[in-house]
């Protein structure tokens, strides 16, 4: 938990920082005759959710491991001479299915922001 809220709270601070100058950079690009496009900014309520999903962050990437190690039989971890056993061979397995989903989101997400941006370069051209 020491280490999960700062990183979380840095996380969320670095993620504000960029908006505000993709925010920025975004709204440069946009047509002066787009109504209402100076009224686009970040506000409170954006603030408050940022925090909330580095809490939520928190709590899920810093309790849930420390929850697991607890309710673990150290016993039976200890008597299987760090081979793993079944459970370990599961857990194994679920790491390396979030690990593959992991990647193919980030996949995904590179492959939306390459379109994205040559949607942009695009649509400059043509002003």
């Amino acid at each position: 938990m020491l280490e999960s809220v700062p990183l979380a709270l840095l996380g969320g601070a670095a993620g504000l920082g960029l908006a505000v100058r993709g925010l920025n950079a975004l709204t440069s690009l946009l047509p002066a005759s787009l109504p209402r496009h100076n009224a686009i900014s970040i506000d409170a309520r954006v603030l408050a959710f940022t925090l909330l999903a580095s809490l939520l962050t928190v709590a899920l990437f810093g309790l849930l491991p420390a929850w697991q190690t607890a309710r673990g039989d150290v016993r039976e971890a200890m008597n299987d001479g760090g081979r793993g056993g079944a459970a370990g061979r599961r857990r194994s397995r679920v790491r390396d299915a979030l690990v593959v989903i992991e990647m193919a989101l980030a996949l995904v997400l590179q492959s939306a922001r390459s379109a994205l941006t040559r949607s942009l370069e695009v649509g400059q051209g043509d002003v």
